[in-house]
């Protein structure tokens, strides 16, 4: 069984400037600057892991998608939306 690890709670704004700022501060790194547009987190039912947001699709991403997984993955480890 997958044991929970607390979370602060966070407004959705929030929740997004921080997984904004890890997108974009990795990509500025490689000296990349294009803009990922990324959506405001959505409620869900408590998952496995005790989250309790899914973020769907980010567009302008292509060739990102591990940046961008690692960044939700952050996000959910350290966030849950305040109800």
């Amino acid at each position: 069984m997958y044991e929970r690890r607390p979370r602060a709670t966070a407004t959705p704004d929030r929740i997004r400037e921080f997984v904004y700022n890890a997108i974009h501060t990795a990509r500025r790194a490689r000296g990349i600057y294009a803009v990922v547009d990324v959506p405001q987190p959505l409620f869900q039912a408590d998952d496995v892991e005790g989250c309790n947001w899914h973020m769907r699709s980010l567009r302008a991403a292509a060739g990102y998608e591990a940046t961008i997984r690692k960044a939700i993955n952050m996000a959910r480890a350290r966030f849950n939306l305040t109800d």
